[in-house]
């Protein structure tokens, strides 16, 4: 089963249709925060896009948008 999480689709640090695209980002964004930040990679399901979140946007359910966890990285 996969986890669901909630962010706010303006958080997003990248989104990528190609999840290959995405992962050059997440290797960008490690050099930027030297492996700080807790990084995850959701699915929107309604088009299939792929978005990068810092793990600490995540918001309530009430007040955010519902998203597939992909991978944490």
């Amino acid at each position: 089963m996969e986890e669901s999480v909630f962010f706010n689709r303006g958080n997003a640090l990248a989104s990528k249709k190609d999840p290959k695209d995405l992962y050059r980002t997440v290797q960008v964004e490690q050099s930027k925060q030297r492996g700080k930040e807790n990084l995850v990679i959701v699915l929107d399901e309604n088009n299939q896009e792929h978005l990068l979140f810092s793990f600490d946007d995540q918001l309530p359910k009430q007040t955010g948008e519902e998203f597939k966890i992909k991978e944490r990285i």
